[in-house]
């Protein structure tokens, strides 16, 4: 992406800006569809259990949901860039 970038701008570094951001509590932003919550409930102590209707930090999928939500944002911001939409 970076050259890509680079040759859009005619080859002027200096014309590059790369930025970053982090989105706080990014896995708690993708909300679980209401008939998928339960394949995420933990069953706690005394018969309680916990159900999570939004993502949550330290289960192995989450990366891969964020990754794919990720993926779609970029190609509709790429695409709004270059007047796609």
């Amino acid at each position: 992406m970076i050259l890509r970038q680079l040759k859009r701008s005619s080859g002027d570094w200096s014309r590059l800006v790369l930025w970053k951001m982090d989105l706080k509590g990014a896995f708690t932003l993708i909300f679980i569809h209401p008939d998928s919550v339960r394949l995420l409930a933990m069953q706690l102590t005394d018969g309680i259990a916990m159900i999570y209707h939004t993502g949550l930090f330290g289960f192995k999928l989450m990366p891969g949901a964020f990754d794919g939500l990720t993926r779609v944002l970029q190609r509709r911001i790429n695409a709004a860039v270059h007047g796609e939409v």
